[in-house]
């Protein structure tokens, strides 16, 4: 993104009140949102969301919500957050989920979308004015090592390569559901390289899309350049609801 539009966007982010949910990759993202908003000097106001946020000037209010692999819990503590509105209600809302949503505790995620879409019919009812943005799952990176090269010959299971496989069909049940609408596509990010590849393999004849090692240490947090380009997305995405919403 040329820095005259990265700025354009802050700038007018910076003005609204913008509720994000979210867990460890949704710090990274703010994070790069932070470096992003030093780099071409636009001050805004990042802190986490709170009863006293409520009355609180424009900002990017955020907080960790619910319990990692309960996204229950994460669903109760968004609605939660937005009942404190007060009488400063929230431009833009958005929560995510994140990859360990989905591992060997978690249900199928027909159930974690059933549930979110649930949640997201509830809050537009009750709030008609607030504009929901979307957020795909983010995902981890393949598993590497001889270990899970020679599972992979054997044609044995790597737990980690099926949880991939689920966050991909979790992520594309979100896409069409919500077809049309603002969405923040952390996980094609996440699986795009500068040159326009996407990483992925194949597991029972289905594509399954990854975190480009490039992007990580760990295998599911991001490294700061992963950051800024999550956050300059992250940008656009509520810009575009903002300047929406301004010509509604």
């Amino acid at each position: 993104m040329h820095a005259a539009a990265m700025k354009a966007d802050l700038e007018l982010v910076s003005t609204a009140r913008l509720l994000f949910g979210h867990q460890s990759v949704g710090r990274d993202i703010l994070d790069g949102v932070k470096s992003l908003a030093d780099e071409v000097g636009v001050a805004i106001r990042i802190e986490e969301a709170s009863e006293a946020s409520s009355s609180a000037p424009p900002g990017l209010f955020h907080a960790y919500i619910g319990e990692n692999g309960n996204y229950e819990s994460k669903c109760l503590a968004f609605e939660r957050l937005l009942t404190l509105q007060g009488t400063a209600p929230y431009d833009v809302a958005m929560m995510k989920f994140c990859y360990v949503d989905i591992d060997r505790r978690s249900a199928a995620p027909e159930a974690m979308l059933s549930r979110y879409v649930r949640m997201v019919d509830g809050l537009r009812a009750r709030y008609p004015n607030l504009r929901l943005v979307h957020v795909t799952m983010p995902l981890r990176a393949k598993p590497s090592g001889w270990k899970n090269t020679v599972k992979r010959i054997l044609g044995r299971k790597v737990p980690q390569d099926s949880y991939n496989l689920l966050r991909n069909r979790f992520n594309a049940s979100l896409r069409e559901r919500f077809s049309g609408e603002p969405l923040f596509d952390l996980a094609a990010l996440e699986s795009t390289l500068p040159d326009g590849r996407r990483v992925a393999f194949k597991l029972g004849g289905e594509t399954v899309y990854t975190l480009a090692p490039q992007y990580s240490r760990d295998g599911g947090h991001l490294l700061p350049h992963a950051q800024r380009a999550a956050a300059a997305e992250f940008l656009r995405v509520v810009s575009a609801v903002l300047r929406q919403k301004v010509n509604a």
